[in-house]
């Protein structure tokens, strides 16, 4: 089977955050459809009550997002990896190497940018392993890989040969794989049944918990982080948003912090076991971890193996502590999470256990003993926060006795007055002021369909949220803007250009493509026949520096046979202007009558139309709005490109030059 290196991307590396993370939310369901109805249920008897609980919800699903991106993303972006498949089973490397049984997988996800393949840990939580879709030729083979998934292992020839100190050869990759001068200098068995499962994991926990490898300050930080954020909103709370009833509003905020520290002490002060007991006796633990297991120590590092199962093996620079608990030893990841382990029944004699930490010990590894860790009641968590989700429910109730209908309703009204949207709007203020129906009889006029949902959803905009100024005081824009859109799917990908009119933002989302996409908007728009020969648009961004936000990239694309390329400078997220000329210097070279016009949308966006000379000049006239053709002027000693239209154009919004000129065309 084919072997696919590859190293995810920052952008790969943040879409595999965020989907994990809608994965984990998505098991969820029940709890957050809960959380869902009681908000509701409050917003119908204390607006502001209820308005509070949906913005704690989105704050905390917020941090957690963030905090996944921060912590994962950094541990997998630009990292090389591994995945190949043989005889049914996905073998990977990734700071190591692991085997997964493919029938093990349980959950499969195909994104736009992804291939992600889940392991039930446990019935609500998956370990993820994700590969980039580029780094299959096709979706053909991409197929082919996941039926190979599917495949049936070949058998364990060594799966009967359970002596300690006999060699398995065949067994495991690793082992045929290692150098002769890497030979084995541990090996042990153990069988692992439900009873040791769940002790060896509550042994686990407590080495975690008890503080030994220390905390980790990157996870405090973050919690650190996500209180003084809450702090902050308090703040604004009590001191800004008196017209809500401020003091409450403190109040709430209050028992939020106590339910949320109640929440995270319950997760770090109550016995573990328990819980993994009953996940275990509910038949939760799915990942089959009972059976016959193997622990290999050699020069290179140390490899666990459920036999005929999966397996997992970690160079020695991978592990940082050798942890001693009432039952086991456990080799620590730096991560603290990650972790192999070693029960001691299965050390010969305590000799062999001290031979076996002196090992660790040349290895680097720190060794550490295990602390008791004192863990309190659940019933005492359970009373607290009861007690605290009584204390809210309680001053909801108050406070629906205490507005009542009437006064809550002009406390709404005081607040829209006195909001920043509801400044009284006047007309002779704004010297271009067009009233939204002559502006969609105008457009209609000059040829643009106005959908009615279109010109609704503008009205709505004024009369909910006063924008009567971006919408008639600054006349078109806003219309257009919202006709030249592209059309997108639930997975934001784009699915559709308007043939009238395109739009888009210069501040780019992922300028590894947004010029293919802003090119492609523009094609759109091109009467048939007359950019036919363009074909291949793509980019290359070899010589962008990433982590300054400098440099350059290339555009090209096929134009009747040729390929040509362009430079366009790289600022950060920015999009060079300079892009917006490369079809009118195509359609120089024909007799087509038409070019690409652009005008500004008043904030750092673009209107890009297609037209004839002829129309761009009454539609200037109509609207009042300048358009630019990218070219000079003849004997104006100027360029005309972008000059003056509010349109960020290269670096620092300044002037570039003019597009199509010799110096920014080349044939490859």
């Amino acid at each position: 089977m084919k072997r696919y290196v590859f190293s995810l991307t920052k952008k790969e590396a943040a879409h595999f955050c965020i989907r994990a993370f809608w994965e984990q939310q998505r098991m969820r369901a029940f709890q957050w459809a809960m959380v869902l109805v009681i908000a509701l249920i409050d917003l119908w008897i204390v607006p502001w009550a209820g308005i509070t609980v949906f913005g704690m919800v989105l704050l905390i699903l917020l941090v957690a997002l963030l905090r996944n991106i921060s912590v994962m993303g950094k541990d997998l972006c630009g990292k090389p990896q591994a995945m190949w498949v043989e005889d049914g089973i996905l073998k990977v490397e990734r700071s190591g190497y692991g085997e997964i049984l493919g029938s093990s997988i349980g959950v499969v996800r195909v994104t736009k940018d992804l291939l992600m393949l889940g392991i039930y840990q446990a019935k609500k939580q998956i370990v993820w392993y994700a590969m980039p879709n580029r780094v299959f030729l096709d979706e053909r083979e991409r197929e082919a890989f996941l039926a190979s998934l599917r495949k049936e292992p070949l058998p364990d020839r060594g799966q009967e040969s359970k002596t300690e100190g006999e060699t398995q050869e065949g067994t495991f990759v690793w082992q045929e794989n290692r150098r002769e001068d890497s030979p084995v200098l541990f090996r042990f068995f153990f069988r692992i049944n439900e009873e040791k499962w769940a002790q060896l994991l509550t042994g686990a926990a407590q080495a975690i918990r008890s503080g030994a490898m220390g905390h980790s300050r990157e996870n405090m930080g973050v919690r650190a982080g996500a209180f003084m954020l809450l702090l902050v909103c308090m703040a604004f709370a009590a001191g800004r948003l008196q017209v809500f009833g401020g003091n409450r509003i403190f109040a709430v905020f209050i028992l939020f912090l106590l339910l949320l520290g109640l929440l995270l002490l319950k997760n770090g002060k109550t016995n573990p076991e328990k819980r993994i007991r009953r996940q275990i006796k509910k038949g939760i633990v799915q990942n089959d971890t009972c059976g016959d297991w193997e622990i290999v120590m050699t020069d290179m590092g140390v490899e666990q193996a459920h036999r005929g199962k999966n397996k997992t093996v970690l160079p020695w620079e991978e592990l940082r502590w050798v942890t001693e608990g009432e039952f086991a030893f456990y080799f620590f990841k730096e991560n603290r999470r990650h972790f192999l382990m070693l029960p001691k029944e299965a050390v010969g004699s305590r000799e062999q256990a001290s031979a076996m930490l002196q090992l660790c010990a040349q290895k680097n590894l720190l060794f550490v003993t295990g602390r008791k860790v004192a863990y309190w009641p659940g019933w005492v968590f359970n009373v607290m926060i009861a007690v605290v989700i009584a204390g809210y429910l309680a001053l909801s109730a108050w406070s629906a006795v205490w507005d009542g209908g009437e006064k809550k309703a002009g406390q709404a009204q005081d607040y829209v007055a006195g909001g920043e949207w509801g400044q009284e709007f006047h007309p002779a203020d704004y010297p271009d002021y067009v009233p939204l129906d002559r502006q969609v009889e105008v457009l209609r006029s000059l040829g643009f369909t106005v959908p009615k949902e279109v010109v609704d959803a503008a009205r709505n905009s004024m009369e909910e949220y006063g924008m009567q100024a971006y919408v008639e005081g600054y006349p078109y824009t806003w219309l257009l803007s919202e006709l030249g859109m592209p059309s997108y799917n639930d997975e934001w990908e784009i699915t559709g250009y308007s043939g009238e009119v395109f739009w888009f933002d210069f501040e780019g989302w992922d300028i590894s493509v947004d010029y293919i996409e802003v090119l492609e908007g523009m094609l759109a728009l091109a009467h048939a026949g007359e950019l036919d020969g363009v074909a291949n648009i793509r980019e290359d961004i070899q010589h962008v520096d990433w982590e300054a936000g400098e440099g350059s990239l290339t555009v090209l694309l096929e134009w009747k046979g040729e390929t040509l390329t362009w430079q366009m400078e790289v600022e950060n997220d920015w999009i060079d202007g300079t892009v917006l000329g490369i079809f009118n210097n195509l359609l120089e070279q024909g007799d087509a009558a038409s070019r690409y016009y652009a005008t500004g949308d008043g904030g750092q966006g673009a209107l890009v139309f297609f037209s004839t000379k002829e129309w761009a000049k009454e539609f200037e006239e109509a609207t009042g709005l300048e358009l630019d053709c990218f070219q000079k002027e003849p004997g104006s000693g100027q360029d005309g490109y972008l000059a003056g239209r509010g349109i960020k154009a290269g670096k620092g919004g300044e002037y570039v030059g003019q597009i199509g000129t010799a110096g920014n065309t080349h044939r490859a």
